[in-house]
């Protein structure tokens, strides 16, 4: 069976190639020019290269598969990312897929969401399933996720296309080559765990979120949408575990609301001024960050895919070595 993966070049992208090939699958690794494929290139994978808003480059790219793992996204953040790209990307690169796959049938679509669509709580007792709607969309990448899900689904439905949705949370892992913010946030807190908010993020290994997507292509039932969690955590307890991994016995200060804006403020006054690389923190994120808790259920996989994920405590150990070999115990990446 021959299979293409687009964004393979990416974090999650390249963790699912490398998966399908051990598994004995034929892949086409569907990545932009410019792309960093230095890792690539150590998998027995086809490289095709084009763009998701480039049509034609698309058709060829699903051409002659049976598959199609659609991971192409542009994660990013930053407040001066570009909201346009990631819109593009996003909603128009997820057009031109399905306008393709209509034309060349493959058998199935797995397609790389996230749980941005489902929502976030302010309820830390709460975890939010895929009926949850409780949209929380500060980020242009929030934004353009909940529009191309929808387009996603719509288009495939239209066309008859057995397309199944997988809704990772934060992932972190090796081998990420461009540094996703999930990542830069653990390296941040690594780096310097000096203060926390109330606050909660669902964080779930990149090798269990690429083995959840493989689970959903082989036992997922079409149109249906699959939450592919990991712990549910604190910031605080987080922080713990990081620093047990990293041995280190520094104290955190639990900040509130007044003070964390304050910080977010400096923070990006700070980066605009000295120009040195992108805020640590910004208002943006602190919006998003102070009492929410991204907390999911992944039950649903579990029970239909039989997904299962590891717990932090024995993944987060790699993760952090990777991390610090890679971007350094300091300063920006």
């Amino acid at each position: 069976m021959r299979i293409l993966v687009t964004g393979a070049s990416g974090h999650l992208g390249y963790h699912i190639a490398k998966r399908l090939v051990s598994q004995g699958y034929k892949v086409k690794a569907f990545i932009r020019p410019t792309s960093f494929r230095q890792h690539l290139d150590k998998l027995a994978v086809d490289i095709c290269l084009g763009d998701m808003l480039e049509k034609d480059s698309v058709l060829r790219a699903c051409r002659g598969v049976d598959a199609v793992f659609h991971t192409a996204c542009i994660y990013d953040l930053s407040p001066n990312c570009d909201t346009k790209a990631i819109w593009a990307t996003a909603v128009d690169g997820t057009r031109n897929l399905l306008d393709c796959c209509a034309h060349e049938k493959p058998k199935r679509i797995i397609y790389t969401s996230s749980v941005e669509t489902i929502g976030v709580s302010s309820d830390k007792s709460i975890t939010l399933a895929e009926d949850a709607s409780i949209l929380d969309m500060p980020y242009a990448y929030s934004r353009a996720k909940v529009e191309a899900e929808h387009l996603c689904l719509e288009l495939s439905k239209r066309y008859g296309l057995c397309t199944v949705i997988c809704n990772p949370s934060t992932i972190i892992g090796k081998d990420d080559y461009k540094l996703t913010p999930s990542n830069a946030m653990i390296l941040n807190y690594a780096r310097l765990p000096l203060f926390y908010v109330d606050s909660g993020q669902s964080i779930v290994d990149v090798e269990d979120v690429a083995e959840g997507h493989i689970l959903a292509f082989k036992n997922g039932r079409e149109f249906e949408r699959y939450i592919l969690s990991g712990d549910n955590i604190e910031i605080k307890n987080l922080l713990d575990v990081i620093k047990k991994a990293l041995g280190k016995r520094m104290p955190s200060m639990k900040l509130g609301r007044r003070l964390f804006y304050a910080a977010a403020f400096m923070s990006e006054k700070l980066s605009s001024l000295t120009g040195k690389g992108e805020a640590l923190l910004t208002l943006t994120k602190a919006k998003k960050m102070y009492q929410k808790y991204n907390y999911y259920n992944s039950q649903k996989a579990v029970r239909e895919l039989g997904y299962a994920h590891r717990s932090l405590t024995d993944t987060l150990p790699a993760t952090l070595s990777w991390l610090l070999n890679r971007y350094g115990k300091k300063g920006n990446r």
